[in-house]
């Protein structure tokens, strides 16, 4: 994709990674070293944040009451979105790992569930999440991780915290879809189907997008992926919302919510190689040609194709007489030999232009 493309935004340090980098949690992790026991400490992710040499968080980890056991060791859930681990051959293993957790607790402040479920819910969509993740999510948000699930991602000029916040007061409740901040422009939310089209889901992004412009005066884009079963399947429509509203803002730029489904030329033509896209582009937009396609006229034939090759309409759309239009196509016509009111040549035209933009998706 395009280089310095608002993307790089979305990649953000994951939970392990802000943890390390956090004063407390490094105090943590050496009053941890200082007990000389084999403490493991992971993030609900799976990510194990504290020895190399840790073994990854069991798959098949289900939390009964306070512990969790498994394969010979014992596993504890703190408030601040850590797990912590320790061997049950360890002499009171239990009370060890309660101490752990009242040290948690006391050196990095117990966090709301609110950011463990953010914290689970970007890892999601933005680099998958093990078994025990999933169940772990499923457990906070109440989302049936069987279910048909939905991503949608928005890219906002303003506070993405106030758009976060905004789609989960409208949201609501727990059968809604679910919002995190992925940057100080991206947005991505999660949503069920539950029986919902996707249709209907597109014009929620609309409708919010256009209320939300309205109200805070910011630019909103949005790309919806498609409905994938299971939140095992929901980075698969992460990426689609992503590519959707990468091709979109490039080859629809007078949309802001784009489809992924609905793209299907644009998809195609983000694959052609940029230097056959643009020998073939060239072939109509040259220097000889660049007189009569100026911008007056570009914007002429843009108006002629979105009105589908209807003269009057689009004479009474551009302001202008009938004849004016006519006489104008005929200029294109006589400079490129595409009559433009002939589906075919319409097509081809559109065809080549778009392959104009493609360095864009670069």
């Amino acid at each position: 994709m395009r280089r310095g493309s608002f993307f790089a935004a979305a990649h953000f340090n994951g939970f392990g990674v802000r943890k390390m980098q956090n004063q407390a949690f490094n105090r943590f992790l050496s009053e941890l070293e200082g007990t000389r026991l084999p403490f493991g400490v992971y993030a609900l992710s799976g990510e194990a944040l504290h020895q190399k040499d840790a073994e990854d968080l069991p798959p098949a980890l289900r939390f009964d009451g306070e512990f969790a056991r498994i394969k010979g060791n014992l596993y504890a859930k703190t408030g601040d979105g850590l797990i912590l681990a320790l061997p049950e051959r360890v002499p009171i293993a239990e009370a060890m790992l309660r101490l752990a957790l009242a040290l948690a607790h006391s050196l990095l402040g117990a966090q709301s569930e609110h950011d463990g479920k953010e914290d689970l819910l970007r890892q999601l969509l933005t680099k998958g999440l093990n078994a025990a993740g999933l169940d772990l999510l499923a457990a906070e948000t109440g989302i049936d991780p069987q279910a048909e699930c939905c991503t949608v991602l928005f890219q906002v000029s303003g506070d993405a915290d106030a758009v976060a916040q905004a789609l989960r007061e409208t949201l609501g409740g727990t059968g809604g879809g679910r919002a995190t901040c992925l940057g100080p422009d991206l947005v991505a939310l999660l949503h069920p189907m539950s029986g919902m089209r996707q249709a209907e889901l597109l014009e929620f992004a609309e409708a919010f997008a256009l209320t939300a412009q309205e109200e805070a005066g910011s630019s909103f884009w949005a790309g919806i992926g498609e409905p994938r079963q299971g939140l095992a399947q929901a980075r698969l429509s992460f990426d689609e919302a992503r590519s959707a509203l990468e091709l979109g803002r490039v080859f629809r730029p007078q949309q802001s919510v784009f489809c992924y489904r609905n793209l299907l030329i644009e998809r195609f033509m983000g694959e052609i190689p940029a230097a056959v896209a643009k020998r073939y582009h060239e072939l109509l937009f040259n220097r000889r040609n660049s007189r009569v396609l100026n911008e007056e006229m570009m914007k002429t034939i843009t108006t002629f194709f979105d009105c589908h090759l209807n003269i009057s309409e689009s004479a009474r759309q551009l302001y202008i007489h009938r004849n004016t239009l006519v006489y104008r196509l005929d200029k294109v016509q006589a400079s490129t030999g595409l009559d433009l009111r002939t589906f075919d040549n319409a097509i081809i035209f559109k065809l080549l232009f778009m392959l104009g933009k493609r360095e864009e998706t670069m």
